[in-house]
Parts: C-alpha cells; structure tokens; sequence
C-alpha cells in the first residue's frame, strides 16, 4: 500500500508547538519527545489511515502514546491525510 502524504494544517501546528512548548515548560526535554511521540502517531496514521476510529462523518481520532493525553484528528482527502488539530484528551493536560 502507498503511503498517503500528511499535510499538518496551521491551527495543528500551532495547538502542537502550543503543548510541547508547555511541557517543556515544566519538565526540560519534554518538548522533543512529545514532538516525536507527534511523529511516530503521523508515522502510524500514514502506514494505516483507516485504522483510526471515526468521531465525525469523514474526521478519524489517532491517540497519543502514554504518557501524553493527546490526539490527532485527522481527515483523508483525497490523495491525502489532512491533519486537523492536535488536541487533549484530558480534562485538565497539565496535570
């Protein structure tokens, strides 16, 4: 299967720097593995992008690995993957 190309749309870039920005606020280092945690779920998405649960007709959820409670939603269009937003899955992230 070919690999679909990932475009990561402006408001995802910024919720992603926004997040990583504020662990690393909090624990140094953190802001690159969460950014490589980003990479590995964009890494799994495009190897298998229906493998991700629907929430919304057409917009699918990909979880971060532990220890991050985040998530990408992301859209196939076309003859690409479109991520939307990168958000947290818990009530309180900076807990």
């Amino acid at each position: 299967m070919n690999r679909l190309p990932v475009f990561v749309a402006p408001i995802a870039k910024f919720a992603l720097a926004d997040a990583a920005n504020a662990y690393e606020a909090t624990r140094p280092g953190y802001r690159a593995f969460f950014i490589n945690k980003f990479a590995e779920v964009v890494e799994r998405v495009e190897q298998f992008p229906e493998a991700c649960p629907l929430i919304n007709p057409g917009v699918r959820r990909a979880l971060f690995p532990r220890p991050f409670p985040f998530c990408v939603l992301y859209e196939i269009e076309g003859a690409r993957i479109v991520v939307a937003d990168v958000l947290p899955t818990a009530a309180h992230p900076d807990r």
